[in-house]
């Protein structure tokens, strides 16, 4: 009875350390099985002008917490951040619901309807969809 008591207190601690340790890293597989590995090596970063390059330093040294931020966006988009292109935050749904809606184009809103529903209601999502398009 013991062994089953701690048995369950154990098993919530180790089973994330298990996972972890022997858990299977479903994005580099699905990256692999894509063949993205040639496109991840191959990657090059365009080249920075001395002010662009001043310019990073600086932030740098402004915003310490940008630094991991920007690391982290670089070794999973595969992309560096690089003077010229702009983020814009948007703290809540409020804010980033609209601006969705406005990047997504009525054709990929249809695809995506028509990729994901059943065949019985892509006819239907069509006629709703028709007005938009």
């Amino acid at each position: 009875m013991t062994g089953w008591i701690g048995l369950a207190w154990l098993v919530p601690l180790l089973g994330p350390v298990l996972y972890f340790g022997l858990g299977i890293n479903r994005i580099q597989r699905k990256g692999v099985s894509l063949g993205l590995r040639e496109a991840w090596d191959h990657r090059s970063a365009p080249e920075m002008s001395l002010e662009d390059e001043m310019l990073v330093s600086e932030l740098s040294s402004r915003f310490p917490t940008f630094v991991g931020m920007a690391r982290l966006g670089e070794q999973v988009t595969g992309n560096p951040i690089v003077p010229g292109n702009a983020v814009v935050p948007l703290v809540n749904g409020d804010e980033a619901y609209p601006q969705m809606l406005a990047a997504a184009t009525p054709a990929s809103v249809a695809e995506i309807a028509a990729r994901s529903l059943p065949v019985k209601l892509r006819d239907s999502a069509a006629r709703l969809l028709s007005p938009y398009l």
